[in-house]
């Protein structure tokens, strides 16, 4: 279960600073742009991130799987593009992608996506969810933010607090000094 990370790859938005939407012309640029620099990534599958880059740094705003299609396919479906729209009206910023692409393990190959469910995909989807949530509470993925909003583990997970001695040596235990 090998993954490696592409990006960030900028969103092109056509002409015009106050153009606020993606079309169908920048996102066939986008892939050709991806295929001259990454060959094979668009027909990969994995998971992706898009987010808003500004000076002051970059804001996730979504983050998807591509398991049954392959990230061509799926990252600019109608929802998504409804998703990154709402996000360039909501925040200011210029539209950025990451993919964390499967790779086999024996070439490093990008994976293809299969009619099976891939559960690495979906597990490394829910932390790239999580971790995106904490940056962005306006985050548009709802699924696998419970947790994040709710769960506390003393020093661990929603807890700074780690004076206490079962959290400093439970934190030793697990290698985590």
């Amino acid at each position: 279960m090998n993954f490696k990370i592409y990006g960030p790859f900028d969103v092109p938005m056509g002409e015009g600073k106050s153009k606020k939407t993606i079309d169908k012309e920048d996102i066939i640029y986008f892939w050709k742009d991806i295929e001259s620099g990454e060959h094979g990534l668009s027909k990969a599958c994995g998971c992706y991130v898009f987010g808003l880059k500004t000076d002051k740094g970059a804001k996730p705003w979504y983050v998807g799987k591509a398991e049954k299609q392959t990230f061509e396919e799926e990252c600019f479906t109608p929802q998504k593009l409804d998703y990154y729209h709402r996000s360039l009206l909501h925040s200011t910023g210029s539209p950025v992608m990451f993919f964390v692409a499967k790779c086999s393990e024996k070439k490093g190959k990008f994976a293809r996506p299969t009619k099976a469910k891939y559960e690495d995909v979906r597990f490394v989807e829910k932390m790239f969810i999580e971790l995106a949530f904490r940056k962005n509470e306006k985050l548009w993925n709802k699924q696998h933010t419970k947790n994040v909003k709710m769960l506390s583990v003393e020093g661990f997970y929603n807890s700074g607090d780690r004076r206490r001695k079962p959290v400093k040596e439970m934190r030793n235990l697990l290698g985590m000094t």
